[in-house]
């Protein structure tokens, strides 16, 4: 299971030619198996015939939790599931805290300005007010709709509330984390 997590994950960071709904996809498939791998232990074997199935219960509990997580209204993969919402209000308050504590704040605008390009939901052109961290991050993330697209994928591997310091700030911005750890 932790192969094929890896695999999944190679793929979305080699393939040049991926979409973002399929690299996304490649994304959460990785990090649904990785988790699996994680629930089950390193000593997990599979069950004979007559066992009880864990591992499918297991997996129709996750199954269940990502439609918890969906709010049961809506398509998750919807831009407007209210789980992105969330993620994206969280990804706000997180930056905005960042962006008040940082040292040099004109520079970590720089570096999310050019991460948020690099993910495609942010393009040069676009206005954006540096007076506030609070319009800055405003401006980037909550009355962006692009953003709302990013974050439809970027939800399955990032933990906006688990953000403490600028690195992982600048990481969660990352299009394609790579490396089975970053999952």
């Amino acid at each position: 299971m932790y192969a094929l997590a890896c695999m999944y994950l190679a793929w979305a960071h080699a393939e040049t030619n991926l979409g973002l709904d399929r690299r996304g996809r490649l994304l959460y498939l990785a990090r649904e198996w990785r988790t699996t791998a994680d629930a089950c232990g390193g000593d997990w074997k599979a069950t004979e015939l007559n066992d009880p199935p864990q591992l499918l219960k297991f997996m129709a509990g996750l199954a269940v939790e990502n439609a918890a997580l969906a709010g049961g209204s809506g398509d998750p993969s919807e831009p407007s599931c209210p789980d992105v919402d969330v993620f994206l209000a969280l990804l706000a308050a997180n930056s905005v805290e960042l962006l008040q504590e940082s040292h040099d704040p004109a520079l970590l605008r720089a570096e999310l300005l050019r991460q948020a390009e690099s993910a495609g939901y942010w393009h040069p052109t676009n206005g954006i007010r540096q007076l506030t961290p609070e319009l800055f991050v405003q401006d980037l993330l909550e009355d962006n709709p692009s953003a709302a697209l990013w974050a439809r994928e970027a939800r399955w591997w990032v933990l906006p509330d688990a953000l403490q310091e600028e690195l992982q700030l600048l990481d969660a911005f990352d299009p394609v984390p790579f490396g089975c750890n970053s999952i």
